[in-house]
C-alpha cells in the first residue's frame, strides 16, 4: 500500500534516509502510531495530528495504520529516492511539506507582551480547565507538594545564588520526572512547561540550560515517550501544540491563548491540564523574578 506524506520534520526525514534502518513498533492509537530506532522515538500520525520534528503527516485510512503494525520488527526499504517502505506500508514523502517551527527559530527574544497580566490570566484559564475536568488543583495527577515545586523553581530562576543552581535543578527534577501514570507522566509534562517558558526570557537562558542538562542525565528514567518529548523540547524542537500556546503567549491575544489552552488541556487524560500547569508557574515566577531585578535587566 501506497501513502502520500503531506509534512514530514527533520529528524523523521533523516532516519528515512538512513539505510536499511531498523524500526520496531512502539505504541498504537487510532491515529498515530509511534515507531522507536537506535533508541529514539518517531511518530506517524494522520493528517489532523499535531506535527513534530520527530513526525510524518501522512494521508491515511485505518487500514494504512494496521498495515503499518503488521509485524513488530520491521526494516526500511528504499523503492527511489524518496519512497521508503516501512513494513507492509510504502510512503511516499517527496512532495512533502517540510515542518518547521518559527518560533522556536526566533527564541529567546523576550517578545512576551504583558507577561505578568498574561500570566494571571492563563492560571485563570487552567483553573477553569481543571474544574471542567473535575480536578481541584494543580499536578493533581502525581504525589508532590506543588508549593515545594514553586519554591524550587523560584529559587532555580534566582540570580542571587547562581553557585546553587544545579543543585536546586536536580532536586528539582528528581521529584519529578517519571512521576506519575501514562505515556507521558504528569511531572515530565510540567517540566516541558516551563522549558517552553524559560525559553522565552533571554536572562533565564543560563537556569534553562542548567535545567535541560540534569533532565537529559535523568531521562532514563522516564517512559521512551516521554524521554523523546523532553529531549525534543530541551532542544527546542516543540511540538505544533506547543508552539501554538507559546506564539499566543507572544502576541498577547486572550482569544488565541484560551483556543491553544483548550487544545492542550484536552491531550491525554491530565498530561495536557500538566504541562499548563508548568507553564503558568514557570510564567509567574519568571514574571516576578523580572520585576524584582533592577530596572536595565529587563525582559
Amino acid at each position: 500500500m501506497m501513502v502520500k506524506a503531506l509534512c514530514i520534520g527533520r529528524r523523521f526525514e533523516e532516519l528515512l534516509e538512513r539505510s536499511r534502518a531498523r524500526i520496531t513498533v512502539h505504541s498504537v492509537f487510532e491515529r498515530t502510531v509511534n515507531l522507536m530506532a537506535a533508541g529514539e522515538l518517531y511518530t506517524v500520525a494522520d493528517r489532523d495530528c499535531g506535527m513534530s520534528a520527530s513526525c510524518v503527516r501522512i494521508d491515511a485510512s485505518a487500514g494504512s495504520f494496521a498495515r503499518l503494525v503488521q509485524r513488530e520488527d520491521r526494516v526500511t526499504r528504499r523503492r527511489s529516492e524518496k519512497v521508503v517502505e516501512i513494513g507492509g506500508l510504502w510512503v511516499d514523502y517527496g512532495g512533502a511539506a517540510r515542518y518547521r517551527d518559527e518560533r522556536a527559530d526566533s527564541a529567546c527574544c523576550d517578545l512576551l507582551k504583558e507577561p505578568r497580566d498574561l500570566g494571571r490570566f492563563l492560571a485563570e484559564l487552567l483553573q477553569e480547565e481543571l474544574g471542567m475536568r473535575g480536578y481541584t488543583d494543580c499536578l493533581h495527577s502525581i504525589p508532590v507538594d506543588f508549593n515545594e515545586i514553586r519554591r524550587e523553581l523560584a529559587a532555580l530562576l534566582d540570580g542571587r545564588d547562581p553557585a546553587g543552581r544545579k543543585e536546586t535543578a536536580e532536586s528539582l527534577v528528581l521529584r519529578l520526572i517519571g512521576t506519575g501514570a501514562g505515556l507521558t507522566p504528569g511531572g515530565d509534562d510540567f517540566l516541558v512547561g516551563v522549558l517552553l517558558i524559560l525559553g522565552e526570557f533571554r536572562q533565564f537562558q543560563e537556569a534553562r540550560q542548567i535545567l535541560g542538562e540534569v533532565i537529559l542525565q535523568e531521562c532514563h528514567k522516564t517512559t521512551s515517550v516521554s524521554r523523546a518529548m523532553l529531549k525534543n523540547t530541551v532542544a527546542m524542537e516543540y511540538f505544533e501544540y506547543h508552539s501554538d500556546l507559546i506564539s499566543g503567549l507572544r502576541e498577547g491575544q486572550r482569544e488565541g491563548i484560551a483556543k491553544a489552552v483548550r487544545r492542550a488541556a484536552s491531550l491525554g487524560a491530565t498530561s495536557g491540564c500538566d504541562l499548563l500547569a508548568g507553564v503558568s508557574a514557570a510564567l509567574q515566577i519568571a514574571t516576578s523574578a523580572v520585576s524584582a531585578a533592577p530596572a536595565s535587566t529587563g525582559i
